[in-house]
């Protein structure tokens, strides 16, 4: 029993110190690279927004939504997305057409245009 704690022990202390050792090597690796900090730094000299992986996308002046599934919370979010200005929603997907015709219905009401129905009676599989 004793050669067993000792086995234990002795690789416990080996695998501590490996570990300890190769984690300022991994830290150096995962942080960002000189190029994109240099990349970042000239971003924000030029007053761009950016996420979080440093990429700056340009404004798109109309965002065009399909939904697919109008039940529960895709019917709400046809309702809620119609009150966004420079969103249109082009396309509208569901199994049932009634639950497409209810969703057609309200951005009729928002004066919206009408979106693009799909169907499974129209779709082939």
């Amino acid at each position: 029993m004793d050669s067993n704690r000792r086995k234990f022990l002795r690789r416990l202390a080996i695998g501590t110190g490996v570990l300890a050792t190769g984690i300022p090597s991994f830290a150096k690796v995962i942080g960002p690279t000189d190029e994109q900090m240099d990349r970042s730094a000239e971003w924000e000299k030029n007053g761009q927004r950016f996420n979080m992986c440093g990429y700056a996308a340009p404004k798109i002046e109309t965002v065009r939504i399909g939904i697919i599934g109008l039940g529960q919370r895709g019917s709400e979010a046809v309702e809620r997305l119609s009150y966004i200005d420079g969103v249109e929603i082009v396309a509208l997907c569901d199994k049932y057409p009634d639950r497409i015709a209810k969703s057609q219905k309200a951005l009729e009401k928002m004066q919206r245009p009408k979106a693009k129905e799909y169907s499974l009676s129209l779709i082939h599989i």
